[in-house]
């Protein structure tokens, strides 16, 4: 049994979240579209906001993405159930990645609704990185700050994560 969908205004606020993600040179290669009648925003690619010459393959357009729909999922986990996500649910439509059931009947993951207040506080820097190392205990602490996902329980991809942090 679902929970009552949400109403216009919360879903634009998650959708405003979403589209706050990070992309390669801020290109934001989605869109969302909400359709009243089902009460689900859908996740579309918008190749027209592809950036061929740093992104030829188009590599960088499925985190980019990805980025949005855990945004999403972030907005909803602070709101309450967590969402069904369908990734391409039409084999047949390239461009739609996904659609998210917010009205879900999952139990959220409460790790991932705090994240909520820093999605807009995101912004990019243009300086050059320093020669410092990062501290082992910031190490750690980012280590630990990670959401508990499928790639937390898994081994080698856990020794990959440590290498990223350093």
């Amino acid at each position: 049994m679902s929970a009552e969908p949400f109403d216009e205004h919360t879903v634009t606020a998650f959708v405003a979240d979403a589209t706050a993600a990070l992309s390669l040179h801020n290109a934001q290669p989605w869109t969302f579209r909400y359709f009243r009648g089902t009460g689900v925003p859908r996740l579309y690619a918008d190749l027209e906001r592809a950036l061929p010459r740093t992104d030829s393959e188009k590599r960088a357009l499925h985190p980019d993405r990805g980025t949005a729909l855990f945004n999403l999922g972030v907005a909803d986990a602070a709101a309450g159930p967590a969402p069904e996500a369908r990734l391409l649910p039409d084999p047949a439509d390239a461009e739609f990645l996904a659609e998210a059931h917010l009205h879900g009947t999952a139990s959220a993951d409460k790790a991932l609704a705090p994240l909520r207040s820093t999605i807009h506080r995101r912004h990019s820097s243009r300086h050059p990185f320093h020669d410092e190392g990062i501290p082992a205990v910031v190490q750690e602490r980012l280590y630990y700050a990670i959401p508990s996902t499928a790639s937390r329980r898994s081994a080698p991809l856990r020794a990959r994560r440590r290498g990223v942090v350093a």
